[in-house]
């Protein structure tokens, strides 16, 4: 006996089985749906004797039903320069100095909208500028992700001693699920640019604004912002210089370390 199984007529499994008279068998088919878009199709299971033996009834030899074919949709949500230690639940503020050999930590938000679980979703995380675009700051893997949930992740930026002083644009990328179509909202830019520049350059005439070299009034800023960390109400991540989640004396030291150096 010849089984064979159609999707829309197309034959996807064809095999044959020796069946003794009056008894019933089970015979899985698999059908590969990685090819297939997402939609509604016919599945038909056909069965025919082989020659010479003749069937004299086909009516009963066919069988269809329907099933649809559905895939994941994953969407990257934000991105976020900041700090270690902060409260992911609440509002992440935002880092918008580093200090060129030093780090910040960037956070990004992955969301499942599709109907299945995901499990080992690669995300890639990269720095742009005026001259470089798209380079690897990162990867990390989100191994579960459930149905219509979201999940921040975080990695940190800490090769920035080659770098020039300027600008930067933090971007990162999920990389698409099994079968994913929809990879528009797949990425997602910081709302926000991060300036490299003198380590220690925190602040200026303009309270909390660098301007280029390091004085007396980025030492004033860590030393009034000293013992702060994520969580206190007069956090400010970029006086925490090191990037390891409180301003103390190591960032005071920074500055004074670069006291009159400037950006060139």
């Amino acid at each position: 006996m010849m089984i064979s199984g159609y999707c829309e007529n197309v034959l996807f499994y064809s095999n044959s089985v020796i069946m003794p008279r009056g008894v019933e068998l089970i015979l899985p088919m698999s059908l590969n749906t990685g090819t297939l878009a997402e939609g509604n199709y016919t599945i038909l299971a056909n069965a025919t004797l082989t020659p010479p033996i003749v069937d004299g009834d086909l009516s009963d030899n066919v069988l269809s039903c329907e099933i649809r074919v559905e895939y994941g949709d994953i969407s990257l949500i934000n991105v976020i320069p900041s700090t270690p230690g902060v409260n992911i639940t609440q509002l992440i503020p935002t880092k918008t100095v580093v200090g060129r050999g030093y780090g910040t930590t960037v956070y990004v938000t992955v969301g499942n909208k599709g109907n299945f679980t995901e499990h080992n979703i690669q995300v890639t995380i990269y720095w742009s500028n005026g001259t470089s675009l798209n380079q690897v700051i990162n990867d990390t893997t989100i191994s579960e992700l459930p149905i219509g949930t979201s999940v921040t992740v975080n990695v940190t930026w800490e090769q920035t001693f080659s770098l020039s002083y300027g600008n930067y644009t933090i971007s990162a990328y999920a990389w698409p699920v099994l079968g994913e179509s929809n990879t528009a909202d797949n990425d997602g830019v910081a709302a926000v640019q991060v300036h490299i520049g003198v380590p220690g350059d925190v602040s200026s005439a303009q309270f909390g604004v660098p301007d280029g070299i390091v004085n007396m009034r980025d030492a004033s800023y860590c030393i009034l912002l000293f013992n702060t960390k994520p969580g206190s109400p007069n956090w400010k991540p970029n006086a925490d210089i090191n990037n390891d989640g409180i301003v103390n004396m190591r960032d005071t030291a920074i500055t004074i370390l670069n006291f009159n150096h400037r950006e060139t």
